[in-house]
């Protein structure tokens, strides 16, 4: 077992951290946020809707702003923080700079970068004291998916040495995941390509399930009915082959749109534009909905921020294009989400501060609106009591 520095408690990394923790290695995890810090030191739980990073399953990690403390005695330091795209590209500074903060302390340790990394990233991906290990993860799911990994991709230039120390980091002596069928070892550039090359597929399987839905219904055929048995066909698979909404979250948007950045043969880009026409379908059916309410300026609740249950994350979500379409559209929309007072000052102030707990949400259905939209599958609206007010459903739209 190791001594691991990790560096980055977000969305993935506390539950990664957690995850490290339970499979036998000693962890500090650190942030540059002092808030966050605070409230772990106090047994808060900043990620109420990631199974496994409660109090109990952090103990025994130790948490601080201080990286100098953290590095001393470690034997690895795992990298885990933002990549968020800008322009064509995947923008790595925050990584390269973790990375120099480490050897600036101690040249000698060895640095995994867990991070999705930009192909022409070159000084990350070229460098033999550096492992590239991005992960395979669904917000909402981390500390479930690193249980029950089927694939694992390792990036190195270090030689055999660096692969098995990287190696085991993630799978040591005694350890392995559930499903664990698959493992890559190839050199970082490959890796990265590969990562963001999966995403863009899992995008484009979207795509492409519009367009068949499209042209069932053009056949008079059940759209649902030939999706089905689309994925019941053992080479193709159901994952991600549903009609709907575009993808959504910090990853598979910005993937793709990086994918897209670089000369292919077209087919990328086509299905970055199925995307937009679907979108917007789903929008034009949203806006008759709501004019055939009959009403000047209707009060529209929209029950759902978040792209998925438990993902805490609104980036191009489904319940968010649709609040700024009734806006724009002169409604008078109200946004309520289970997760959506973890969300910042800048996404609050928009939407408006007034009872967006999802606490209020059967008052705000029986008292104020004339209609509601259902746009994320959270259990707690399924519990609702809809009764006869207008209502349209589009958790099914959601991936």
């Amino acid at each position: 077992m190791a001594n691991l520095a990790l560096l980055g408690l977000g969305k993935v990394g506390l539950p990664l951290a957690a995850h490290f923790a339970a499979i036998g290695h000693t962890v500090v995890g650190v942030d540059t946020n002092p808030k966050l810090i605070e409230m772990l030191h106090a047994g808060a739980d900043p990620l109420p809707w990631e199974p496994g990073t409660s109090l109990a399953d952090r103990r025994g990690i130790v948490f601080t702003t201080d990286l100098r403390l953290a590095l001393d005695g470690v034997d690895a330091a795992v990298i885990i923080v933002p990549t968020p795209q800008m322009g064509d590209r995947l923008d790595d500074s925050v990584v390269e700079k973790a990375v120099r903060e480490v050897w600036e302390h101690d040249r000698e340790i060895r640095v995994c970068i867990a991070s999705t990394l930009d192909p022409r990233s070159a000084w990350l991906l070229n460098n033999h004291r550096i492992a590239y290990t991005p992960v395979m993860i669904r917000l909402g799911h981390v500390r479930e998916d690193l249980r029950n990994a089927t694939l694992f991709l390792l990036g190195v230039y270090g030689g055999k040495d660096l692969v098995k120390w990287a190696r085991d980091i993630w799978y040591p002596e005694g350890y392995s995941p559930t499903d664990l069928v698959h493992e890559v070892f190839a050199n970082p550039t490959t890796i990265a390509v590969a990562k963001l090359a999966i995403n863009a597929t899992l995008s484009s399987r979207i795509a492409w399930a519009n367009d068949v839905a499209e042209r069932a219904q053009s056949f008079g055929a059940d759209p649902a009915v030939v999706l089905k048995t689309i994925g019941l066909d053992p080479r193709i698979g159901a994952a991600f082959l549903r009609k709907g909404w575009g993808p959504s979250g910090p990853c598979l948007p910005r993937d793709m749109d990086v994918w897209c950045s670089v000369k292919g043969l077209g087919l990328a880009e086509i299905m970055l534009a199925t995307h937009k026409v679907s979108n917007r379908q789903i929008l034009d059916r949203v806006e008759r909905f709501v004019r055939g309410l009959g009403i000047g300026a209707p009060k529209v609740l929209i029950l759902g921020a978040t792209y998925n249950p438990g993902a805490m994350d609104v980036t191009e979500s489904l319940g968010l294009a649709i609040f700024r379409i009734a806006v724009a559209r002169g409604w008078q929309p109200h946004l309520m989400d289970p997760a959506l007072l973890f969300f910042g000052q800048a996404l609050l102030q928009e939407i408006g501060e007034r009872r967006s707990d999802h606490r209020y949400a059967q008052e705000y259905v029986t008292e104020w609106a004339d209609a509601v939209i259902l746009t994320t599958p959270w259990p707690e609206f399924r519990a609702l009591d809809f009764g006869t007010k207008p209502m349209l459903d589009l958790t099914w739209e959601q991936a």
